[in-house]
């Protein structure tokens, strides 16, 4: 989820989210855990940033896409989300020694007036707080208490900045914000797993079910394949106009209709010969198809479910097989989400995408057939095209390392290709390669971190 260097410092952190988020508007808050909140950002809606409130280990930290923050539930705050959602972020006001964040910004109110606010933001261990304030006067929070217990943190009364300890620790915010995305990410997978684990093994019971009844209804129809033997034996016998109840054939009494002749039915038989034989074909490719899904779906349930990548592309294979149903919506926002990144660096010009849409439109939509493929070997990931018919060392190693910074790897095999030599596969995101080379690397240029992370849409 974090694509970029990680912050040593919290003055580095800091200037990280006043980049990124200076101009921009809260579109949205979600909850991502008990503790944690999701301010989703407009314009893109691609920029997060998550709000840890665990007093243990309160952070904030952008968080990058894959994570399709429409998922989580909306957070059960509606003071706050009255006040912030549509809020424009004018200015974020930080200071290094006491471990605050101000985002002051404006809006317009019920009554179409201009409303200035500040959402500040106290990441003090053991005593997080979080804060709203309207002209100095605190109209919401979320706290653990002040660390100075004189300080009056209550709705109505003026914000007061609390006293500093003298002995402050300096925390590792590397460390922390790491093992922070680390958890979360083991918390969204875990939590989109469930459902996914859930139909999985719902249809593994009922294809199980259902081949059992196959076989049976199978070899129904193979004893009656002895219809054949039967009508050619009374075909063989003499004076076939005559009408009987029963012969002997092989020791065994043959049943006949009476109301026919030996020759009719033999004809009788070789009917129903033919009949079983047309009734088989379908059963046993009824068969062949729920032993290919079986052997799908128990390869999706071995599967490792180790990033978003691995749970938004299983999503999408369960869905390309109807076994979830997808999500209706309207055609612009279908549109808008197949358009892939687009970046230049060093002078070539690459484009990924993010998910299964993107990575299908991307490869052959947008693609031509002399542009040179990028894909992290045996592992879901993101499609990367080079734009350009040449390739050289330097070219092919950025690809590389793109095709494993997306799939959230720092080593690794990558597989490339001229375009021209992908097929696509059954299943959305997926390709079939020919004609293809593999290459390892041992680490990835941190430079193309930030690339990624600033990459902008493609236009139609």
């Amino acid at each position: 989820m974090f694509m970029r260097p990680l912050p040593q410092t919290f003055a580095e952190l800091a200037n990280d989210i006043k980049q990124q988020i200076t101009n921009l508007h809260i579109a949205d808050i979600r909850q991502l855990t008990n503790k944690s909140l999701l301010l989703v950002f407009s314009e893109t809606k691609s920029m997060m940033l998550a709000l840890c409130l665990e007093p243990s280990e309160p952070l904030i930290t952008p968080i990058d896409p894959p994570l399709d923050w429409s998922l989580l539930v909306k957070a059960d705050i509606e003071v706050l989300r009255h006040h912030i959602i549509k809020m424009r972020i004018d200015e974020v006001i930080f200071s290094d020694v006491d471990d605050i964040i101000i985002l002051k910004g404006h809006r317009k109110g019920d009554d179409f007036q201009i409303r200035h606010y500040e959402l500040i933001i106290e990441l003090f261990k053991k005593h997080p707080n979080l804060i709203l304030t309207r002209d100095q006067k605190i109209i919401w929070l979320l706290h653990s208490f002040g660390i100075d217990q004189a300080r009056p943190l209550l709705p109505g009364f003026t914000y007061e900045k609390p006293l500093l300890h003298e002995n402050k620790k300096i925390r590792n915010w590397a460390v922390a914000i790491e093992t922070y995305i680390s958890s979360l990410q083991t918390s969204i997978i875990a939590e989109r797993a469930k459902p996914i684990n859930k139909i999985i093994n719902s249809r593994l019971k009922l294809l199980t079910k259902k081949l059992v009844f196959l076989n049976e209804d199978l070899a129904s129809w193979n004893v009656r394949l002895n219809a054949r033997v039967e009508a050619d034996y009374l075909l063989t016998l003499e004076n076939l106009n005559r009408h009987l109840d029963n012969i002997d054939f092989d020791g065994v009494n043959l049943n006949l209709d009476p109301r026919y002749s030996l020759k009719q039915n033999a004809l009788i038989r070789y009917r129903q010969y033919r009949k079983a034989k047309q009734a088989q074909a379908p059963i046993r490719e009824q068969i062949r198809l729920a032993n290919e899904e079986i052997a799908f779906l128990n390869q999706i349930k071995e599967s490792p479910q180790v990033t978003i990548f691995d749970i938004e592309h299983i999503t999408n294979l369960l869905s390309d097989w109807h076994l979830l149903p997808r999500e209706k919506k309207s055609k612009r926002t279908e549109a808008l989400k197949q358009l892939p990144y687009h970046f230049s660096i060093d002078g070539y010009h690459f484009s990924f995408g993010k998910n299964a849409l993107q990575n299908d439109y991307l490869t052959f939509k947008i693609a031509q057939k002399e542009e040179w493929f990028f894909h992290i070997k045996d592992h879901p990931g993101a499609h990367i095209i080079l734009h350009q018919t040449k390739i050289d060392a330097k070219s092919k190693i950025i690809g590389a390392m793109l095709a494993l910074i997306l799939s959230h790897q720092t080593t690794g095999e990558v597989d490339y290709a001229q375009v021209k030599t992908i097929k696509k596969g059954a299943h959305s995101g997926q390709v079939l390669m020919h004609d293809f080379k593999t290459m390892r690397l041992l680490k990835v240029d941190e430079r193309l971190y930030d690339v990624v992370t600033t990459a902008t849409r493609l236009q139609r």
